[in-house]
């Protein structure tokens, strides 16, 4: 028997097609929350799970974040604008969860973090004052003298990098809070620092710092202010001068000067010059890529001048000193201004220093145990037999027969074998009266070097003297010299590099299984004599303008 059933509907289809659909949204959107309370259910669970142990003392924000994600799987997602995460934090837990150690280091901020899943936002905590207290400033900026506006000025929250630049102008816009500290810079003005408090806007007068712009430069054809400068000239004067204390000149640029690359190639005592290239390299010539080197209008070497006796060094970089000095400043041209007399009495100056030196980082050298067992393995990789014993071994490990079975390390014997120590000092004597002055200083180095029986000692003279003979003729005379003496050892071997770079080469070859001697090395004796004469004469067809004329008389090395 087959029963037919029949259904009668009395009403309107769409709405119960409409019925119909709500009710399956209404189970979907049931379905979703349930899923959702599910999975925050989860992640705080893992939280709670995430038990740590640490102690981190003054460490960042940034860094106690780092370590968090290492050790579990939990991310943090920040704007590093808003989240201070270089602010010093300490925490020192044990056992505790994640939730824990993040109020501990966000304790009494205004930050708020929020957990989704495994991963934990950070975010500024909206109630807190501190947010509720920012708001956009906007200003002018003038030149004070003109009134005109200035532009390109930084203006910056101090201790931040929250900052902008002025229009075209004058004008910036800057989102601050009360107790931020507006800094106000740019080129050729006096910096200010201006509290925002309770200001909306701030407009600022910045005042022309005349000391930079009135500063003299020399450049190769006389001296010039820098407000007047066209060219790319970098200046060190003899406070910049006298903050270094260095052993060779050439030492001076390093950090100093833009555009300028010093390169030290050694430490040997007498022997740690450094080379300088200006922007690059200019000529790939035997002539070389070193810059020319101008001391008093001479042509010199960097280091053949005492550091203590320059004036001034400038550094013409661009193409405008080939103009001056032809394809020979095609590397660029240092020109050095040495100390000339004084108007009035006689003054005595005297400088000293002392100081060790010290390699930096230094080789990790074997066991002779280890260094035996490896060569062993060597010989059997390339199918030949063994050097060293099982017993041999072992009386190097035992240590009970140094003399046969030595366990000694030569590079460390040898770059500790020397003290280090060096000193320099300086004596100065200037005076003069109106028409005639005069400087005279005598300088002396001593370097000893972390290997025994280096040294090196340089002795420096110099007098420069200028007599006015009329009104319209001037006439300078300096004199200088330089004798230095150096000594190194070096290796027997002939195969090892010549001096105390060959030596330590050679130390470090030699197997620390050998005992070793100290007649491996014998004395080099190395000494130079270095004087320059030379004079300058400026005459003048009226009365207030002066023309250099370098001269020079006797300019070599003997």
């Amino acid at each position: 028997m087959v029963k037919i059933y029949y259904f009668q509907y009395k009403g309107n289809i769409s709405a119960f097609i409409l019925q119909s659909k709500i009710t399956r949204i209404m189970k979907l959107t049931s379905l979703l929350l349930f899923l959702s309370i599910g999975l925050a259910w989860a992640s705080n669970s893992y939280a709670q799970k995430a038990i740590l142990s640490m102690n981190m003392t003054n460490r960042t924000v940034f860094d106690v974040l780092e370590e968090i994600e290492t050790r579990t799987d939990f991310h943090f997602f920040y704007n590093s604008k808003i989240i201070d995460i270089h602010r010093t934090v300490s925490v020192n837990v044990k056992d505790k969860s994640v939730f824990t150690i993040l109020d501990q280091i966000f304790k009494n901020s205004n930050v708020a973090y929020k957990v989704v899943d495994k991963d934990i936002i950070l975010s500024a905590n909206e109630a807190s004052g501190i947010l509720q207290d920012r708001r956009r400033i906007t200003g002018v900026v003038k030149d004070k003298s003109t009134g005109e506006p200035v532009i390109g000025v930084n203006v910056l929250v101090k201790g931040s990098t929250n900052g902008t630049i002025t229009d075209i102008d004058g004008r910036f816009s800057l989102e601050v809070s009360s107790s931020d500290i507006l800094s106000v810079s740019y080129i050729g003005y006096m910096s200010q620092e201006i509290t925002v408090s309770n200001k909306e806007v701030i407009d600022v007068d910045l005042q022309e710092d005349s000391t930079s712009l009135d500063e003299v430069v020399v450049v190769g054809f006389g001296t010039q202010k820098k407000v007047n400068l066209t060219g790319s000239v970098s200046a060190l004067s003899t406070k910049d001068i006298g903050k270094l204390k260095v052993t060779q000149t050439s030492q001076l640029l390093s950090g100093m000067v833009s555009g300028i690359n010093v390169t030290q190639g050694s430490g040997q005592p007498g022997a740690d010059q450094s080379s300088v290239t200006i922007r690059g390299l200019g000529t790939f010539s035997s002539a070389g890529n070193s810059p020319l080197v101008l001391v008093d209008g001479l042509s010199s070497s960097l280091d053949n001048v005492n550091a203590n006796d320059i004036e001034s060094i400038s550094v013409l970089k661009d193409a405008a000193s080939a103009s001056i000095y032809g394809t020979r400043a095609a590397n660029g041209v240092i020109l050095i201004e040495t100390k000339k007399g004084k108007e009035g009495k006689a003054r005595i100056t005297y400088q000293g220093n002392f100081g060790f030196s010290r390699p930096s980082e230094t080789p990790k050298i074997v066991d002779s145990w280890v260094y035996a067992e490896m060569y062993n393995e060597a010989l059997i990789n390339g199918g030949g037999s063994l050097q060293y014993t099982a017993d041999e071994i072992a009386k190097f490990k035992s240590g009970e027969d140094p003399d046969n079975y030595p366990n000694k390390r030569h590079y460390d014997d040898l770059i500790n074998s020397g003290s280090g120590f060096q000193t320099n000092h300086y004596l100065g004597l200037t005076g003069g009266t109106e028409k005639n002055s005069y400087m005279f200083s005598l300088s002396y180095l001593n370097q000893k070097g972390i290997v025994a029986e280096t040294n090196y000692q340089r002795y420096n003279v110099m007098f420069n003297a200028s007599s006015k003979l009329r009104d319209n003729f001037k006439v300078n005379v300096k004199f200088s010299g330089q004798k230095g003496d150096s000594n190194q050892p070096t290796a027997v071997d002939s195969s090892a590099p010549e001096g105390v770079e060959g030596l330590i080469s050679y130390a470090i070859k030699v197997p620390n299984t050998i005992a070793g001697k100290r007649r491996m090395v014998i004395m080099v004796i190395r000494r130079d004599l270095q004087l320059k004469v030379g004079w300058t004469a400026s005459l003048s067809l009226r009365m207030m303008m002066w023309t250099l004329l370098p001269v020079p008389i006797l300019n070599g090395i003997y």
